[in-house]
């Protein structure tokens, strides 16, 4: 489709201006965000990787279905959406990096997760057959699997807490499209209010020191200041961590 002859207009994506781009990539050129990228966590937006990386972020993947743990001075984390439920047992088993995750959350440091990463950073996942493998735990949240729930709309958040995206109040676009549901949690649902493509009003999304958690897929470039508001997060906890 021609979009521009549809709407009458030029879409262009929002884009860091370079010279405010290339100051930032100098001064944040040591801050490392470690991205879970295997067949678990195989769902992100390459423009929020290139915001990201654009903000001043130095990307580095690494697979926790096949044991890793987080890459050397880490600084920040990001889970992506996928398929925890194909690989509950590989993610059971990584138990080192489970646990140099929570202690990295007591710690402070600001870890983002959304769909699948969300039920990762989580501390149990029951799957279809009614199975339940232990998650990370980072988060008191229970998930189960539900052939018969699903989840897929668009939607506009405005959070509610001051976080890593932002101060409280920062809106941002995202979708949800999910099989899951939380099956009990210890920790309020509180960290934004939606606004859902059929017409729906809620509160939902986790919120817990520096972690962020939900079902929504987010686009970074729906909200201006987001990736750097993320880089300006991981170098404050850097800072704190070298004293």
């Amino acid at each position: 489709m021609d979009v521009d002859k549809i709407f009458g207009l030029e879409l262009k994506a929002n884009k860091i201006p370079k010279s405010s781009s290339s100051k930032l990539a100098i001064r944040t050129q040591s801050a490392r965000l470690a991205v879970a990228r295997d067949a678990a966590f195989c769902f992100y937006y390459e423009e929020n990787l290139l915001a990201l990386k654009e903000a001043g972020f130095e990307i580095v993947e690494f697979s926790p279905i096949k044991g890793d743990t987080l890459p050397p001075v880490t600084d920040a984390v990001y889970f992506g959406g996928g398929y925890p439920e194909s690989f509950a047992r590989e993610l059971e088993d990584n138990v080192n990096l489970a646990a140099q995750l929570r202690h990295a959350a007591k710690l402070g440091m600001p870890i983002f997760g959304e769909c699948g990463g969300l039920i990762y950073l989580g501390r149990s996942l029951t799957g279809f057959v009614g199975k339940t493998y232990s998650m990370s735990g980072v988060l008191p949240v229970d998930f189960v699997m539900d052939s018969s729930y699903l989840q897929i709309r668009y939607i506009e958040l405005t959070t509610r807490h001051d976080s890593l995206l932002g101060c409280a109040g920062t809106v941002i676009r995202g979708q949800e499209f999910h099989q899951s549901r939380v099956a009990s949690s210890e920790i309020s649902s509180d960290f934004y209010t939606a606004k859902t493509s059929d017409g729906r009003e809620y509160i939902d999304g986790f919120h817990q020191q520096n972690v962020v958690a939900s079902y929504a897929h987010i686009y970074l470039n729906s909200c201006e200041g987001a990736a750097k508001n993320f880089v300006n997060a991981a170098l404050r906890f850097q800072m704190n961590r070298n004293g």
